[in-house]
């Protein structure tokens, strides 16, 4: 069998299976029939190897996060509750992530910077702070940042 399948090879491949399995009598499987099964296992394997290899950044931060659920909840990579939890978070709409961002910013951000200003004596314009971080400006700066990690890690 040939290392790397071609989109023909992929195509006759399934063409030929689907062939052979619209009939509704029994067959032996010939060696056309088993090449073109090997030639979907390898286009399988090596789409799942692919896909690893160019999500790396998206395979350690899942590695990650699953071993803070695992420690989070005490438990095993076997129990289900890490991992389901890690999809719920995958499930949410990206623009959700930027929203919980931003209002973690105007909270706990901005009681650490009114400490900060009274430690120093000055003071802060909370509403200044509102206005200069809205959630257009820190979504642009986080794709900014994404963008930049992508570029440099990938």
């Amino acid at each position: 069998m040939k290392n790397k399948v071609s989109k023909y090879d992929l195509d006759k491949a399934v063409q030929r299976i689907a062939w052979r399995f619209s009939s509704e009598k029994s067959f032996k499987p010939n060696e056309n029939d088993i090449d073109s099964v090997n030639c979907l296992i390898d286009w399988v394997n090596r789409q799942r190897s692919e896909t690893i290899k160019n999500n790396q950044l998206f395979g350690k931060l899942y590695i990650y996060l699953l071993n803070q659920g695992i420690r989070h909840y005490e438990s095993t990579v076997f129990d289900s509750i890490p991992k389901k939890e890690l999809s719920s978070i995958l499930n949410l709409p990206l623009a959700n992530f930027y929203t919980a961002f931003h209002k973690e910013l105007h909270s706990n951000q901005i009681i650490k910077l009114t400490d900060k200003f009274k430690e120093d004596g000055l003071q802060i314009d909370l509403k200044e702070f509102e206005e200069k971080y809205t959630l257009d400006v820190v979504t642009e700066q986080l794709d900014t940042m994404i963008n930049e990690c992508l570029n440099r890690f990938s």
